[in-house]
C-alpha cells in the first residue's frame, strides 16, 4: 500500500470516529430533549384533563387554531398541518387545518428533529395563562363600554 493510500485511510477513520461520537452526543441531545417534551406533557396533564372537563378549547399563544384534542404544539406551514398532543390517544398528531378528518400520527422524535420542541414547550405552559389575554381584553372593553353608557347618558 502506497504512503497516500495509508494517510486517505488515517484521515478517513479520524473522520469516522469523529463521526460516531459526535451522532452519539447529537443523538443524546435528541433523547434529552424527547424526555424533556414528555415530563413537560405529563406535568400538564391534569391542566389538559380540565381543560376537557370544562369543555375549553385549547388555543396555541400565537397561532389563531383552537381544537378540542389538546394543546396545539406547532403547525407546520409547509404541510399546512397544525400539531396537536391528543389528549385521549396520549399522542402527538397533525391534522390539515382546512380538513380535520385528515389526522396523522406524529412521533415525538420527529418533532424534535422539525425544530418545533422549543414552540411546544412554550405552548404547553401557556395552558397556564390561557385566559390571560381575553381577562385583559374584557377587562378593556367593559370600561370602554361603561364610559359609553356614560356618555349616553349625558346625552340623553
Amino acid at each position: 500500500m502506497t504512503n497516500y493510500n495509508s494517510e486517505i485511510l488515517d484521515k478517513l477513520d479520524g473522520n469516522y470516529n469523529n463521526y460516531v461520537i459526535l451522532k452519539n452526543k447529537y443523538n443524546k441531545l435528541l433523547d434529552q430533549q424527547i424526555r424533556i417534551l414528555l415530563n413537560t406533557i405529563d406535568k400538564y396533564n391534569p391542566i389538559m384533563k380540565w381543560y376537557k372537563m370544562n369543555k375549553v378549547n385549547f388555543m396555541h399563544y400565537s397561532l389563531p387554531f383552537q381544537t378540542t384534542s389538546g394543546p396545539i404544539l406547532g403547525y407546520n406551514k409547509e404541510e399546512n398541518r397544525a400539531i396537536i398532543y391528543d389528549l385521549e390517544k396520549k399522542l402527538i398528531i397533525t391534522m390539515r387545518d382546512t380538513y380535520p378528518r385528515d389526522v396523522k400520527h406524529y412521533p415525538y422524535y420527529q418533532l424534535i428533529l422539525d425544530g418545533f420542541f422549543i414552540e411546544s414547550i412554550k405552548s404547553l405552559k401557556y395552558l397556564e395563562d390561557n385566559f390571560s389575554k381575553d381577562i385583559k381584553l374584557l377587562k378593556e372593553n367593559i370600561e370602554i363600554a361603561s364610559c359609553n353608557l356614560e356618555k349616553v347618558k349625558s346625552i340623553l
